[in-house]
């Protein structure tokens, strides 16, 4: 757009003076211009990379503090295992889903429960499959509470649906996961 109003105030000119240069002279007059436009956009790209390299200066102090090696994931795991909620604290973490729910004024239709058993790992799986429906801030927000309320809380999927564009009514179908500990098995007294 502005070659285009530099071509026609050059053709003004030339008409206005006289002006013969022809088709070489207009095509030099062009690229002096488009030279220099990216002469002035170098030195602008010249001005961020100083302010950059400032900044990167400055910050650079605080990178050299010393770092400690991270932990292996192997030693990890006994605090894995021990902040994950016992299998009898199900009820009160369920409760806490609803609530939850309640917070954002959304009604949780009758889902679907599975408890699954990882040997491997040593853990259970709660599975609950919701469907909800509500405004799309009403389905975040209660998606995002929950998960701060319950660190032990996954999502794994959630699929949204709208009838049509212009309501504002979602429904969705979030597919949840609590991990929890099982609960210790109690030896039968002789």
């Amino acid at each position: 757009m502005a070659m285009m109003a530099l071509w026609l105030r050059w053709a003004w000119l030339r008409c206005r003076l006289g002006l013969g240069l022809g088709p070489a002279g207009v095509a030099g007059v062009l690229l002096l211009g488009v030279g220099l436009a990216l002469l002035l956009q170098a030195a602008e790209a010249r001005r961020q990379a100083r302010s950059v390299t400032a900044a990167l200066k400055t910050a650079a102090p605080a990178a050299r503090m010393p770092l400690t090696a991270p932990a292996t994931p192997v030693d990890d795991l006994p605090a894995f295992y021990a902040a994950l909620p016992q299998q009898r604290a199900l009820p009160l973490l369920l409760d806490q889903v609803f609530k939850a729910a309640g917070r954002q004024r959304l009604q949780l239709a009758a889902g679907q429960y599975q408890l699954l058993r990882d040997e491997r790992a040593g853990v259970l799986r709660y599975r609950l499959q919701l469907p909800v429906a509500g405004r799309y801030e009403q389905i975040a927000g209660f998606v995002g509470d929950v998960l701060q309320r319950m660190p032990t809380l996954a999502v794994e999927s959630i699929d949204l649906k709208r009838e049509r564009i212009e309501t504002e009514a979602l429904t969705a179908e979030l597919q949840l996961s609590l991990l929890l500990r099982p609960d210790p098995v109690q030896e039968p007294a002789p």
